[in-house]
């Protein structure tokens, strides 16, 4: 139920109603001490946002708006295997594998100007992190994704999914100057991805970037502050 007082648009009194389920099984091996190797096996589910299933009419005054009725929640079925191994108290490292199934995904139709569904999407890859101590004051670590992720059938099947990037890298470090001086950075690397709506892969890639965060922040008693 929406009025608008402003006059611009026209009042909105419809419902939609959706119902899902998501579940998550596992099996968990600790082969030593802070080491394991798993399984999962999870389904989940996104709905649509309230901007994402209304629709707007410009071609009537005040703006018409109603509900994307055919707009539908995206459903993911995923298998996931993976390690986590510590070396000694000061480095560990783990190593997983995805594979996931995506149903209905939600995506921008940018000819249409609304909102939709893909049909069936593929994502798979892996993942590698690796994290450490150096003495008592410096923790560093540094996390990789490769990222396949494609249409899996109909008209677009085997391209590429529009803004996902094959490669990710995080990397950073977290420095105690002294107990109440902490200094933090992060190094983001994304690779090159396809347009957003460009399920055709036509539309050439956009470029790699590289974001890097640092903080400092001072903590006094029951104050903190700090600079980004």
């Amino acid at each position: 139920d929406y009025t608008d007082f402003s006059g611009w648009y026209s009042n909105i009194d419809d419902s939609r109603q959706f119902s899902e389920q998501a579940y998550k099984s596992g099996l968990v091996y600790n082969y030593k001490e802070d080491s394991k190797a798993y399984i999962n096996i999870s389904s989940g589910y996104r709905f649509p946002l309230v901007d994402e299933f209304i629709l707007y009419n410009f071609w009537v005054f005040p703006f018409g708006r109603t509900i994307n009725k055919d707009l539908k929640p995206q459903k993911a079925f995923n298998y996931e295997v993976g390690v986590e191994h510590s070396w000694n108290k000061n480095l560990k490292t783990e190593i997983s594998f995805y594979w996931m199934k995506v149903k209905d995904e939600i995506y921008y139709d940018p000819y249409a100007w609304i909102n939709g569904n893909y049909d069936r999407t593929l994502h798979r890859g892996v993942d590698l992190k690796v994290s450490g101590n150096i003495g008592q004051r410096l923790h560093l670590f540094c996390n990789y994704s490769f990222t396949r992720a494609s249409f899996d059938g109909g008209m677009y099947a085997g391209n590429d999914l529009p803004f996902v990037p094959e490669h990710k890298v995080t990397a950073g470090l977290d420095f105690d100057i002294t107990r109440s001086l902490l200094f933090s950075a992060v190094l983001n690397y994304t690779g090159q991805k396809r347009f957003i709506s460009d399920m055709a892969n036509t539309g050439g890639w956009m470029e790699d970037y590289i974001t890097l965060d640092t903080k400092l922040s001072y903590k006094y008693k029951n104050l903190k502050a700090y600079l980004g």
